[in-house]
């Protein structure tokens, strides 16, 4: 509760009786409830050290994940993902796929193309360290549907922010799927305004980046007529970024969920949003599809999905967004300064304990001495400080 007693206007009430005072008894009321706050502490012991499960299986080849990690008491540390665990994918011909821990703490198939089939039928099989045998039901892999098309539009937020808004078609002419949802991963091109010709390669000048959502983006259309999904907004791109300042591109991935998935993401979407003050209701306990086959009583959280998918690419460009707002660079505090080894020593050194970092170094034959340029931040001639000097494959070049 907010202990700042609030400003309380008191009405005078022009009659007699008991209600002559009822404004005071509220004021009185109010000022003990803002004025009396007690710190509470939760004792929730049943969801401490709890596994959480999130998987993902799909008909796309390299879309196949399963990471664990535990819940952890009320402020005290986060968990480290899991380690030690056994996990395998069974389908419901009893054919088994074993999936491997790497650095990140992610287990994922040793077969970078294995995938889901359409049809077939799927469950998560997981043994801990602890002891603990963890397991899905099975789950159908149905059929995927394609995006009919991604598309973007200029528009300003109520603060006046521009922007891109970005948005998607699709529809199921069976009119069996009923339930969506979607991730996309951003790329686009930067360029550092300086390049290193002596000290660092000059390949340095131009990086990507890349970016996964984090968002839960869903919908349902078991309530429409046909099956469609029209005009989505998926994200807004504004120009705080240098994301759309050169070329700029978005994979879209749109997974056919089953009933059970699309409802643990819904309330795990409510809880994500409509949750921070007293009059918010109750979170539910997101306990998924996953048990505790040794002991149902424990709870695990998480959910392992197994989805149709289907993936659309979209570019912009920087000159179809040029007229429409002014997008930065994110370089606009570089500078330089070109300085001699013999007279500027002094202020070469003054400018390095700054953070200013050397670019180039010249040998001057005629004056024999060396010219240091040097940039305000390494950032400024050094892409990898921020992306990957690798193009996509599916960079084009337009």
């Amino acid at each position: 509760m907010n202990s700042n007693i609030p400003d309380i206007k008191i009405i005078k009430q022009h009659f007699p009786g008991p209600l002559t005072f009822f404004p005071v008894l509220v004021v009185l009321g109010m000022l003990i409830m803002y004025g009396c706050t007690y710190p509470y502490e939760p004792k929730i012991r049943k969801y401490e050290n709890v596994l959480v499960v999130d998987g993902l299986l799909t008909n796309i080849q390299g879309n196949c994940y399963v990471t664990l990690s535990r819940t952890y008491p009320y402020n005290g540390k986060p968990s480290v993902p899991e380690e030690g665990a056994v996990v395998k994918i069974i389908d419901d011909l009893d054919n088994e796929t074993l999936l491997s821990r790497n650095e990140k703490g992610i287990y994922l198939p040793k077969d970078t193309s294995y995938s889901g089939d359409v049809g077939r039928k799927y469950k998560l099989m997981i043994r801990t360290s602890q002891g603990e045998t963890i397991e899905s039901g099975f789950e159908e892999l149905k059929e995927p549907v394609d995006i009919d098309n991604i598309y973007f539009e200029f528009m300003e937020r109520k603060n006046g922010t521009p922007g891109l808004q970005i948005y998607l078609n699709t529809h199921d002419p069976a009119k069996k799927s009923f339930y969506y949802s979607w991730d996309f991963d951003e790329t686009w091109e930067f360029w550092v305004p300086y390049n290193s010709q002596s000290v660092y390669l000059p390949e340095m000048k131009i990086c990507y980046k890349n970016v996964s959502s984090r968002k839960v983006l869903i919908e349902s259309t078991k309530d429409y007529i046909d099956d469609k999904v029209i005009g989505f907004p998926l994200y807004f791109i504004d120009n705080s970024t240098n994301r759309l300042y050169e070329k700029y591109s978005v994979l879209v991935r749109q997974y056919v969920l089953t009933e059970g998935t699309y409802q643990f993401y819904k309330d795990l979407k409510d809880i994500n949003e409509h949750t921070g003050t007293l009059f918010d209701r109750t979170p539910v306990i997101l306990t998924g599809n996953m048990i505790n086959t040794l002991n149902p009583e424990q709870p695990v959280l998480g959910n392992f999905q197994v989805s149709g998918a289907s993936e659309r690419r979209l570019f912009i460009y920087r000159d179809q967004i040029r007229d429409l707002m002014t997008v930065p660079s994110e370089f606009e505090y570089c500078e330089v300064d070109l300085l001699s080894k013999i007279n500027g020593r002094p202020k070469i050194d003054s400018l390095l304990r700054e953070g200013w970092a050397i670019m180039d170094t010249i040998y001057d034959t005629e004056y024999q001495d060396t010219l240091f340029g040097l940039a305000i931040r390494r950032a400024c001639f050094d892409c990898t400080l921020n992306g990957d000097i690798t193009k996509p494959d599916f960079w084009d070049e337009k």
